[in-house]
C-alpha cells in the first residue's frame, strides 16, 4: 500500500503543527532532550507496572480490562497500519545528519531503515533479539499513554503522578518517536477504542459467568 506521510503531514500543518521547529525547540534545551529520551523508553514498563499496582489493590476487573485493551490496541494499530502505513514524519523528512546529531533521539534513522528494508523486500526476517517497530500510523506508544492513564482513573492518589509521567511520554513522541501529530491524535482514539471494546468483553463475560453460576 502507498505511504500516506504525505497526507500526515498536511494535516499536521492544518493544526498548525510543525515538527522541525517542535524537535528545534527541544534540541535547543539539552536537559529538555534528555528528559524526553528518558521517559519515551518507560511506556512497556509503565504496562507492566499498571498491572501489577491494580493487581495490589483488588482491582481485579480493572486488571483484566487494561491486559485485554492492550492487546486489542496492538491488533488494531497493526491493521490499521497494513491498510494505511506510515514512515512517520522523521522517515519521510530525513534530516540532516547535524540536526540529528543535536539530540540522539531513541529512534532514529537507521532505526526506520528495518520499516524500508521489509517494504523494499530486501529484508524478509524479524528478528526477535534486536526487535524494532514498524508502526509509525497510529501511535501505539500514544495508546499505551493514555490507557496507562485511563487504568488509574480514580484511583485516588495514583492518577496524577501516572497522569504527569504520561503527558511528558506523549510530548516526546514526535522527538524521540519521530511521530507525526497525526500519529499521535490516530493512537488516542486507539486507545479510547480498545478500552472501550474492553469494557464490553468484560461484561459480556460476566454476563455469562453469572448464568452459568445459577444455572
Amino acid at each position: 500500500m502507498p505511504l500516506i506521510d504525505d497526507r500526515l503531514i498536511t494535516f499536521d500543518a492544518a493544526l498548525g503543527f510543525d515538527w522541525r521547529a517542535y524537535v528545534d525547540f527541544v534540541n535547543a534545551r539539552p536537559w529538555l532532550a534528555q528528559l524526553s529520551s528518558m521517559v519515551y523508553v518507560t511506556s512497556l514498563s509503565q504496562v507492566a507496572l499498571t498491572i501489577f499496582a491494580t493487581s495490589l489493590l483488588g482491582r481485579t476487573r480493572r486488571v483484566q480490562q487494561v491486559v485485554t485493551a492492550v492487546m486489542l490496541g496492538a491488533l488494531v494499530c497493526v491493521l490499521v497500519s497494513a491498510l494505511l502505513p506510515a514512515a512517520g514524519v522523521l522517515g519521510t523528512v530525513r534530516p540532516s545528519a547535524d540536526f540529528m546529531a543535536m539530540n540522539k533521539p531513541i529512534v532514529d534513522l537507521a532505526y526506520k531503515q528495518a520499516f524500508f528494508d521489509i517494504r523494499a523486500g530486501t529484508s524478509r526476517l524479524i528478528s526477535l533479539d534486536h526487535p524494532q517497530g514498524l508502526i509509525a500510523f497510529p501511535s501505539y506508544h500514544w495508546a499505551l499513554s493514555v490507557l496507562t492513564v485511563i487504568a488509574f482513573w480514580r484511583v485516588r492518589i495514583w492518577f496524577w503522578p501516572v497522569l504527569a509521567l504520561n503527558l511528558a511520554v506523549i510530548l516526546s513522541s514526535p522527538v524521540d518517536g519521530g511521530h507525526h501529530l497525526a500519529d499521535a491524535l490516530a493512537g488516542l482514539l486507539v486507545a479510547f477504542l480498545a478500552w472501550g471494546m474492553a469494557e464490553k468483553l468484560s461484561t459480556v463475560v460476566e454476563g455469562r459467568l453469572a448464568v452459568e453460576a445459577i444455572a
